[in-house]
């Protein structure tokens, strides 16, 4: 399981990527290759666009992890 959660920045020019996973999952990996870090269980970045440019290229870099990882570590 992993979950995020995007948050506009009060300048609307940037958002705030909280990343949670259960053991088996590594977002960490995810929010450094953002220019983030963290842990492996828990990451996060900022990343500067709009938030439905941040969420769509955030989500398919999360779900490439989970379908890599599925669980399994």
């Amino acid at each position: 399981m992993i979950s995020a959660v995007f948050s506009e920045c009060p300048d609307k020019e940037s958002v705030s990527v909280s990343m949670r996973a259960r053991p088996g999952y590594d977002v960490g990996s995810v929010a450094l290759s953002l220019g983030g870090g963290g842990h492996t269980l828990a990451a996060g970045c900022t990343i500067d666009g709009s938030l439905e440019d941040v969420i769509d290229r955030v989500l398919p870099l999360l779900k490439s992890q989970f379908k890599t990882s599925n669980g399994k570590g």
